[in-house]
């Protein structure tokens, strides 16, 4: 079968946890013997019967998603794919111009309700919203990574969403920690956006957490135009005890994860945070913000603060290290989430539309 992937920003992965999926789809797929198609801003790999495509974007806050996707249908269209899997509520939104734009059946994967983010003003995120609905009601298939957000779109696209979560899989030893890292260190990974709120972080990572958990080392940068102001304003907070190594390659983050005392994150806004599930599987101890996807993932396997509450933080983080059930409680769960059963749940999908699954329209 051959099958197209749209909606990375790089592959192999460089950013975010999509980027990731998409990576670790597109090998397991080829794996089985599928002839699978990227489609992604940049990237190029020598894996026999894996095929990345480059789909140029305008880098700006509104405008990268959507003129990344339409300058790639036309890209998408020419491999004549089987069917065509889009990973991301914003690079759908084609759909809108029919259930078959992209020359196949599409099954559109949402890793987040990406019209709560932000960088949406009350406006851009009211028609984001309208026009996201509209185009996933006419995907062939709609998949969600996390529960909540799989709930949260069936209600409002009154169709069935399945729920298919992904999976982790950490190999620590391929990748180099990074030269700069010192003995303890807190580490928080991912795109440098407002909804992760690393400018709290950041700010409330004070000399008393730092003494006893070491700097907080953050392996991200801005993914955009927007998130690159946002990401100079978070460099700017004056704070010693921060240290930004920018992007890293997926192995070297891992290698870095790995040494880590602790794993924080103050985001706002999640699906399925794939660090935090590598952290997991690395037996990392966790610190969370308290908002439901954090605690449908980590479940008890975690120590968790409200941004509410500076002070929290350190205690959370103490919890945290201290407790060692917690951490082996993280383990547990993450060896539940594989990427063989996500692969498997997609390709089941895929057979289904391209022997003739009948597609939803709207």
């Amino acid at each position: 079968m051959k099958v197209a992937l749209v909606g990375a920003r790089n592959f192999p992965a460089m950013h975010g946890g999509l980027e990731v999926a998409v990576e670790e789809i597109a090998l397991r797929l080829v794996e089985d013997g599928h002839e699978v198609h990227v489609f992604a801003g940049g990237g190029a790999t020598d894996i026999p019967g894996l095929i990345v495509h480059r789909s140029p974007s305008l880098p700006t806050k509104h405008l990268h998603t959507a003129s990344q996707v339409l300058t790639g249908i036309l890209l998408v269209r020419r491999v004549n794919a089987d069917v065509v899997h889009v990973h991301g509520v914003g690079p759908a939104f084609p759909l809108c111009f029919g259930a078959r734009v992209f020359g196949a059946p599409t099954v559109a994967t949402a890793h987040g309700i990406d019209w709560n983010r932000s960088k949406w003003g009350v406006i851009a995120a009211a028609v984001f919203r309208h026009i996201s609905v509209h185009a996933l009601k006419r995907a062939a298939a709609v998949t969600a990574v996390s529960q909540g957000v799989a709930s949260d779109l069936q209600a409002q696209l009154s169709r069935r969403v399945d729920f298919v979560p992904n999976g982790v899989a950490v190999d620590a030893s391929e990748g180099i920690p990074h030269p700069k890292l010192p003995n303890r260190f807190a580490v928080t990974i991912g795109r440098i956006t407002p909804e992760k709120k690393l400018d709290w972080l950041v700010s409330n990572y004070s000399a008393d957490v730092a003494e006893k958990f070491g700097p907080l080392v953050v392996i991200g940068s801005g993914s955009s135009s927007h998130s690159e102001d946002f990401e100079r304003r978070v460099r700017s907070i004056p704070n010693k005890n921060v240290l930004f190594l920018g992007a890293l390659n997926h192995p070297d983050t891992l290698a870095t994860l790995k040494r880590a005392t602790v794993y924080v994150s103050a985001s706002e806004i999640e699906a399925q945070p794939i660090s935090v599930m590598e952290a997991m599987k690395l037996h990392v101890p966790l610190c969370l913000s308290d908002i439901a996807e954090h605690k449908e993932l980590a479940q008890l396997g975690a120590s968790y603060f409200s941004r509410d509450d500076p002070s929290g933080l350190i205690e959370a983080m103490t919890r945290s290290t201290a407790d060692e059930e917690l951490t082996r409680e993280a383990g547990r769960i993450a060896d539940q989430l594989t990427w063989s059963h996500a692969v498997s749940e997609y390709q089941r999908i895929y057979e289904s539309l391209a022997a003739g699954g009948v597609e939803v329209r709207a």
